[in-house]
């Protein structure tokens, strides 16, 4: 039986043992004392204004108080919001969860499956819609200022040869975009870094509510035998499935797909202005034949970083065996076949050891070299086939800024992608465990 099955109580004078019902097995987690928050406290987060959130200046005196005393201790931390808090997350999600799966406990296990699909990511969403919005607006942001800065920077480039050539006066204007780029880098970092630490808390939260009811779930389980999951099973949900939130970064992933759709078309779009449309799909067309390579050669690299660490633990436990059994070893005379063995291991580690070794200078050349060869086609068939005529600097440099933001958003793409598809599998495997009805006669909102 599993440990999550076999949830005991000590009872009687002789020591024996009696199992938990299901509501004594989760009484406490809901009521009582327990993760509860005081919600007369104001945090200083909640009292700090735009620009010292946007600075993380509500945090620096923890951080001064940490350096000053060479240490941090649990008292020193400050406490979270109330939207924030464990006790609070989970009274939400189990409202919503409690509306949207009351239509979800009719009809036949399908219908239920698929209803359940319907539920899950809406009611995490719901949970965290606050994070999700400010997230979303923080990641426009960060994709507007980033499109702005090729189109100032070509705009600064521009108006310094006209004012090189003599031509016109520009020193203003050149001296205004200059300024206006200087603060898109500026506002892009700052936008960058604040949504990265709402998109850790927006994530984190959504990893704290799935395990605390995948875990919660699992309580209510009482044999393996009705249930079809061991402990081994429903620890793989918790440690894999529930934690997928915070290892594969869904609502980045969506996010991250989306702005790189959106930096492909309007990437594509800048280059054909710049050098024409031949020129610019030229180019564009040479940094997404990379594409590919890029996604395999990355899938071959994490399959070789899974072996190695495979072929480590498979040698760690030769090693653990005989160490363990050392005496049979010595009286049997067996360290030649001891030795042989755990040489055999360690062959099997060095050679996915050498095949990483020789695929990542590989993968760092076609990452550093894709986006100069996307130029160098683009401006060879420029000069020599395009009737525009010379080559400018403000060309140049624009349109190798455009160029990186291309190699950029076409790396991302695949990637986003697997995170995605990775995510969809864990939640469907939730769902299963949340929709069950295989464990007797216990109903689906029960265990809430």
């Amino acid at each position: 039986m599993g440990a999550f099955a076999s949830a005991r109580r000590q009872g009687g004078a002789d020591g024996g043992t009696e199992l938990l019902t299901a509501g004594e097995r989760t009484e406490g987690m809901t009521g009582g004392d327990n993760g509860s928050h005081d919600d007369t406290i104001v945090t200083p987060e909640e009292q700090a204004s735009l620009a010292s959130r946007v600075l993380f200046l509500w945090a620096f005196p923890v951080a001064y108080e940490g350096f000053r005393r060479g240490r941090m201790d649990a008292n020193h931390l400050l406490p979270l919001p109330r939207r924030d808090a464990s006790d609070g997350r989970q009274e939400c999600f189990r409202a919503v969860w409690r509306r949207r799966a009351a239509v979800s406990e009719s009809g036949a296990d399908s219908q239920r499956q698929r209803r359940g699909r319907r539920v899950l990511v809406p009611s995490l969403l719901a949970v965290a819609r606050i994070l999700f919005f400010r997230c979303m607006l923080l990641r426009f942001a960060c994709a507007v200022f980033s499109y702005a800065q090729p189109m100032l920077l070509h705009t600064v480039l521009r108006n310094m040869e006209a004012s090189g050539d003599g031509s016109e006066d520009t020193s203003l204007g050149t001296a205004f975009a200059s300024v206006l780029l200087a603060m898109a880098v500026t506002c892009y970092w700052l936008c960058w870094e604040s949504y990265w630490f709402m998109n850790t808390r927006l994530h984190s939260c959504l990893r704290n509510v799935l395990m605390h009811f995948t875990y919660r779930k699992a309580l209510y389980i009482a044999t393996v035998s009705s249930s079809g999951y061991s402990g081994g099973s429903l620890q793989n949900l918790m440690v894999t499935d529930a934690m997928r939130m915070a290892t594969s970064y869904p609502c980045e992933a969506v996010f991250a797909f989306v702005e790189a759709m959106a930096s492909v078309i309007f990437a594509a779009c800048q280059l054909c202005f710049l050098l024409g449309p031949a020129a610019g799909l030229i180019g564009a067309s040479v940094v997404a034949t990379f594409v590919p390579l890029s996604f395999f050669m990355g899938r071959a690299l994490r399959k070789y970083v899974k072996r190695i660490q495979q072929s480590r633990d498979a040698r760690g436990t030769l090693l653990l065996e005989f160490f363990s059994a050392m005496r049979v070893v010595k009286c049997f005379n067996l360290e030649t076949l001891a030795e042989a063995a755990v040489a055999q291991a360690r062959a099997k580690e060095l050679r996915w050891l050498r095949l990483r070794r020789a695929l990542l200078p590989v993968i760092n050349f076609v990452a550093n070299s894709c986006g100069l060869l996307g130029v160098a086609a683009a401006f060879t068939y420029y000069s020599l086939v395009s009737p525009r005529g010379v080559l400018t600097a403000a060309q140049a440099f624009t349109t190798l800024a455009w160029m990186n933001t291309l190699n950029a958003a076409l790396s991302v793409l695949p990637r986003s992608l697997t995170s995605l598809l990775d995510t969809l599998v864990s939640v469907g495997r939730l769902e299963r465990l949340f929709f069950g009805r295989d464990w007797g006669a216990v109903a689906l909102s029960a265990w809430w």
